[in-house]
């Protein structure tokens, strides 16, 4: 993967999830809301420990919030 710059190299990673709203909310269940997909997606990023929740304890996920929030 070429990154043009290096914010790039690590903003990627973000950029990557930018389209998944979307998506759960477009293929959520018939009867379900689009905020109860959300809140749904969400909780099972939790349990799957999912890095772009922002809760994830694991070192290198600490040191990429650390490189990219300080």
């Amino acid at each position: 993967k070429y990154f043009p710059t290096k914010e790039d190299l690590v903003v990627h990673r973000f950029a990557d999830h930018q389209t998944v709203a979307g998506s759960v909310v477009a293929e959520r269940p018939p009867g379900v809301s689009a905020i109860d997909a959300l809140h749904q997606h969400f909780l099972d990023g939790l349990t799957a420990r999912d890095p772009i929740t922002g809760l994830n304890d694991d070192e290198d996920v600490l040191a990429f919030h650390h490189l990219v929030y300080s």
